[in-house]
C-alpha cells in the first residue's frame, strides 16, 4: 500500500504518510463487490440489517354488532319466559288481590287456615252519666288473652272486666266434641269450674260456635294509608267499614256493656252507620294480625233506644259515649302447643 501524495510505501495500520502526512485512505471493510450474474445465474441473496418495529399492542378485536344482538335477544327472551312462568303457570299469580277489599278479603282466609294462633282483645268504653244534674264517669275495661286451636276448637282464655274499681278476673277452657261445644269457666283462678253456655267474656269473631272471622262480611271503603309494625312486623294499614250487621251476629259488641240490652236489635240496627275499623295485614305472610273497630257512635245509638224504651226505670238518668273501641291482636301462628283442659274442669 503506498501513499497517494509521495507514493512512500506504507505499513497496514498507518493513518498518515510518514514523508508527507498525507492521511492515507482506509479501505472499505464488511462488502465485497458483488460479480455481475452471467447468462442463466442469479445473483447471490446477501441478507441485510434486520427491521425491527416500534412496539405497538393490537386493539382486541372488536366484536361484532351482529353477535352483540344476538346476545341481548337471548337474555331478552330469557325475562319474557321468566315472566311468563310467574304469571301464568303460577296459580298463586293468577288469583292475586288487586284491589285492597280483595287483600283484605284473603288476610282473614289466611288467619283463619292457621292450626292454631293467640289472640289479644281489649275492649275500652268509656261514658258520661248524668243523674239529676249531677255528672259521673263510668269506664269499663274487658281483656282478654286465649290460645285457640282450631280445627279441632279448643281453646284457653285468661279474661279479666273492670269497673267502678271492681274486677273481675275469668279463666275459660271450650271445646268442641262432635257437634258438641262445651265451656268451663272459672273465676277464682281454676278452684271450681262450672259449666256454661257462653263465655264470659266474648271476642269478635270468637263464640260459643267456634272461632270465625267476618269474611263473609262486606268490608266498605277501604284504603291503605301506610304502614306500622305489629309483633315486631311491618303490616299494611287499611281503613274502611264493617257493616252494621255485626251486631246481629255478634253479642260482643253488646254484652258487655253496663247495662241490658233489648234482644230484637233490628230497631237499633236501622238507626245504626256502618262500624270504621281499622286493619292491619303482616306483609310477610299476608295475615291479617290486627283489627280495631270504633264503636263510640254506634254504642251511643244504642244507649239512646235503651233510654226511650226503658225510660220509667232509668228516669233521670242519661249516658253519654266518649270512647269505646274494641282492639284484637292476631300473633303465634301454628306455635300453640296442645291445650290440654283440666280434668277438674271436665268433672262438673
Amino acid at each position: 500500500m503506498f501513499c497517494s501524495n509521495c507514493g512512500t510505501a506504507l505499513n497496514n495500520g498507518e493513518q498518515f504518510c510518514p514523508e508527507c502526512g498525507t492521511p492515507v485512505a482506509q479501505p472499505q471493510q464488511g462488502f465485497a463487490p458483488e460479480p455481475e450474474p452471467t447468462g442463466s445465474e442469479q445473483p447471490a441473496f446477501t441478507p441485510g440489517p434486520a427491521y425491527v418495529p416500534a412496539y405497538s399492542p393490537e386493539p382486541a378485536p372488536k366484536k361484532s354488532r351482529k353477535a352483540l344482538w344476538i346476545s341481548l335477544c337471548c337474555i331478552a327472551l330469557a325475562v319474557i319466559a321468566a315472566v311468563v312462568l310467574l304469571l301464568v303457570l303460577q296459580p298463586w299469580n293468577k288469583c292475586a288481590p288487586k284491589t285492597p277489599e280483595q287483600i283484605v278479603r284473603t288476610s282473614f282466609q289466611q288467619t283463619m287456615q292457621a292450626e292454631s294462633m293467640h289472640e289479644d282483645m281489649t275492649m275500652l268504653i268509656s261514658l258520661e252519666m248524668q243523674v239529676s244534674g249531677i255528672s259521673m264517669n263510668m269506664d269499663v275495661t274487658t281483656e282478654a288473652h286465649a290460645d285457640i286451636q282450631t280445627d279441632p276448637l279448643v281453646l284457653r282464655m285468661d279474661a279479666s272486666t273492670s269497673m267502678l274499681g271492681i274486677s273481675q278476673q275469668y279463666l275459660a277452657y271450650m271445646e268442641t266434641v262432635g257437634d258438641e261445644v262445651r265451656l268451663y269457666i272459672s273465676s277464682d283462678n281454676g278452684k271450681t269450674w262450672q259449666r256454661s253456655s257462653e263465655l264470659p267474656v266474648s271476642i269478635p269473631g270468637l263464640n260459643e260456635k267456634g272461632f270465625r272471622l267476618p269474611e263473609q262480611w262486606n268490608l266498605k271503603d277501604l284504603s291503605e294509608i301506610g304502614t306500622e309494625d305489629v309483633n315486631g312486623s311491618p303490616a299494611t294499614v287499611y281503613t274502611g267499614y264493617f257493616p252494621k250487621e255485626m251486631f246481629m251476629e255478634n253479642n260482643a259488641l253488646t254484652e258487655d256493656l253496663p247495662m241490658s240490652l233489648p234482644m230484637d236489635m233490628q230497631n237499633v240496627l236501622d238507626k245504626l252507620e256502618d262500624i270504621p275499623a281499622t286493619l292491619w295485614i303482616d306483609k310477610e305472610t299476608g295475615r291479617l294480625v290486627r283489627y280495631r273497630m270504633d264503636l263510640a257512635a254506634a254504642l251511643q245509638i244504642i244507649l239512646d233506644y235503651v233510654m226511650e224504651t226503658q225510660g220509667d226505670e232509668l228516669s233521670g238518668l242519661t249516658y253519654s259515649v266518649r270512647n269505646a273501641t274494641v282492639d284484637c291482636t292476631f300473633s303465634q301462628f301454628n306455635e300453640i302447643p296442645p291445650i290440654d283442659i283440666p280434668d277438674a274442669a271436665k268433672r262438673n
